[in-house]
C-alpha cells in the first residue's frame, strides 16, 4: 500500500526466508536514492533561479542609477539648477 500497489500487484520472486523482505528493500533503498537525486537537483534550480533574480535586480539598480546620475546632471546644467 506504500508505494501505491494493492497486494496483488507485489511479486514474490523466491519462498526462502527473507526474500520478500529483500525485495521491498531493494525497491525502497532505489526509490530513495531517486529521490535524493531529484531533491538535489532541485535545490541547484532553486539557487540558479535566486542568482538569476538578483542579477536582473542589479541590472534594474544600474538602469535606475544611471538614470538619476543623467538627471541630476541634466539639472546641474540648467539655469533653474545652478
Amino acid at each position: 500500500m506504500a508505494q501505491g500497489l494493492v497486494p496483488e500487484e507485489i511479486k514474490i520472486l523466491r519462498a526462502s526466508e527473507g526474500s520478500v523482505i529483500l525485495v521491498l528493500v531493494v525497491v525502497y533503498a532505489f526509490a530513495d536514492t531517486i529521490g535524493e537525486i531529484i531533491l538535489k537537483g532541485l535545490r541547484i534550480a532553486g539557487r540558479v533561479l535566486y542568482i538569476k533574480k538578483k542579477a536582473e535586480e542589479l541590472k534594474t539598480m544600474k538602469l535606475i542609477n544611471e538614470q538619476i546620475v543623467k538627471d541630476l546632471s541634466n539639472y546641474c546644467t540648467t539655469p533653474e539648477g545652478i
